[in-house]
């Protein structure tokens, strides 16, 4: 009894050292090692934002919102939305409305980990409201201050 149950034993062991030997590795194709190489340079990014979508981290107000901002230039801690002065302006520098409040530079003493919502507004007709201040486009940014939850 003790042979055949050492034998059965046995028998197990060699089948799973068998079953261990016949796993092999599948070899990714380019366009699948792209695929995972993209997905994880999303996740990568995405960690060093908040569930807002801002770089708490950053040096700027203007680097802290980068996540909403797509093709644009940055200059002297300032962003350029369209290309060389639009409309005729004087200069091409996005207006800032942070909490109502118009600015044609980007304000200092916002706290980044307050910022509740962003929005990037490049047309004529979302910036309408804003004259001739919002020729090149405005940013709009809410805080815990003025932001109501939903």
């Amino acid at each position: 009894m003790k042979t055949l149950f050492l034998l059965f034993a046995l028998g197990l062991f060699s089948l799973n050292v068998v079953a261990q030997d016949t796993i092999e590795a599948k070899e990714l194709s380019k366009k699948e090692l792209k695929k995972l190489q993209k997905e994880l340079r999303k996740k990568e990014e995405a960690s060093q934002y908040n569930e807002y979508h801002v770089d708490v981290n950053a040096p700027s107000l203007a680097r802290a919102i980068r996540w909403y901002l797509g093709n644009h230039r940055l200059v002297n801690g300032n962003i350029i939305l369209r290309g060389n002065q639009s409309m005729n302006t004087t200069d091409s520098f996005v207006t800032w409305d942070v909490d109502n409040m118009v600015r044609r530079f980007p304000p200092n003493d916002v706290n980044l980990p307050s910022i509740r919502y962003v929005k990037v507004l490049r047309s004529l007709s979302e910036t309408n409201k804003y004259g001739f201040l919002g020729a090149n486009g405005v940013i709009v940014i809410k805080t815990t201050n003025t932001y109501k939850e939903k």
